[in-house]
């Protein structure tokens, strides 16, 4: 189906569980590549469109439908996508609202407005509903529909910005530039020409298969035989699809994924490891080594046949924890223990400190007077 179907008659929820926005500036770029190469074989030099045009396949969205919410699905595979094509549609809204002549302006600034929420009780209601980042990504590419208010908003942030707020931003960056690039000054008849054209092949020649499922284990089946066939998930992406489909069977999965979700919180914000890193040397710490690249088929193949997918859920959940309040030790340990961990950090390199402390944190509970011994004699 094209664009313009799949968001205009749907509206997609992010699980929170689900990775963050992520996707890299290769990444953006090939998609703008991709559409401007459509662009470029759907009409002439003259403007003149081609006949039998031929889109662009960007992908299949694999989605679940609520019974209990209709016209709501739960995003499983190509959230990635469906945030890119928002912020891109976003940024084409501030473009459409340039074009000279008033009926133009007008229909492409609703439809487009269409595609990014509705009113509901008077309220805009977001087509993309993200479980992590929703607040920023709302206000900056649903409320916020010129460049001059986006900065705004972003002067007004207090700290450091977020990552997955970063990364949106670095993707709207490299899609306004090169809309800019593109459709040239505002206010002439090439930029009103081209801009109309770019519309047009946007929402009519980007297609997209939706795969949508009502058995989350369907779902699940799909994700991983889409992974075969050689869509880039990391293989913590992977685990967590095997470790839901085998919650599913075994009556679990919304304690699996609350666990998953606690575990993906402890891990995210950490400089010191990543949520695959993590995976690898928990393995390590209970299970026995692993290579990064073989996380997912050992862990599938041999480590959850042994146990059940709330064990293994509640394992990691409770190493990620232990470790992030160890990470974090400045506000929970004496002065010692803190600088115990520095020199664990600095001795060792993060790779070596990391198992250690993994295995520190699964010997004595976090809360005992003993941990703080268990630092000190790791050292020794």
């Amino acid at each position: 189906m094209a664009l313009s179907d799949l968001l205009g008659n749907n509206f997609f929820h992010v699980p929170a569980y689900q990775r963050d926005y992520s996707w890299s500036e290769e990444n953006v770029r090939a998609l703008w590549s991709d559409l401007q190469a459509t662009l470029s074989r759907s009409w002439t030099s003259q403007g003149v469109p081609v006949d039998h045009p031929r889109p662009h396949f960007f992908g299949p969205i694999v989605v679940q439908t609520k019974p209990d919410n209709p016209g709501t699905v739960e995003v499983m595979d190509g959230q990635q996508r469906l945030v890119t094509f928002s912020i891109l549609l976003s940024t084409l809204a501030e473009h459409a609202a340039a074009l000279a002549d008033n009926e133009e302006r007008q229909v492409w600034s609703g439809s487009l407005h269409q595609l990014l929420f509705v009113f509901v009780g008077g309220n805009r209601r977001a087509r993309v509903v993200l479980g992590r980042g929703q607040q920023h990504f709302e206000s900056l590419f649903c409320v916020r529909l010129t460049h001059a208010e986006r900065e705004q908003y972003l002067s007004g942030l207090p700290g450091e910005t977020p990552q997955e707020l970063q990364a949106m931003l670095d993707a709207y960056g490299l899609l306004r530039a090169g809309l800019g690039a593109h459709l040239g000054q505002a206010g002439t008849p090439e930029f009103d020409e081209r801009l109309i054209r770019l519309l047009r092949t946007l929402l009519g020649l980007s297609l997209f298969l939706r795969m949508e499922v009502q058995e989350i284990g369907v779902a699940y089946e799909v994700f991983e035989g889409l992974n075969a066939r050689g869509l880039e998930l990391s293989q913590a992406d992977l685990v967590k699809n095997k470790l839901f489909a085998l919650a599913e069977q075994q009556a679990t999965l919304p304690e699996v994924k609350i666990a998953w979700e606690t575990t993906y919180g402890a891990i995210r914000g950490q400089t010191m490891v990543d949520l695959p890193l993590f995976l690898q040397y928990h393995h390590l710490v209970f299970h026995g080594p692993v290579r990064a690249t073989e996380l997912y088929d050992v862990i599938s193949a041999s480590t959850l046949p042994g146990t059940t997918a709330k064990d293994y859920a509640d394992s990691v959940r409770a190493a990620s924890e232990r470790l992030q309040l160890t990470l974090d030790a400045g506000a929970t340990f004496s002065d010692g223990a803190t600088r115990d961990i520095e020199r664990i950090r600095d001795a060792l390199g993060n790779k070596y400190a990391l198992v250690l402390l993994i295995a520190s944190t699964g010997q004595v509970a976090i809360d005992s007077p003993d941990y703080e011994k268990v630092l000190s004699h790791d050292l020794s």
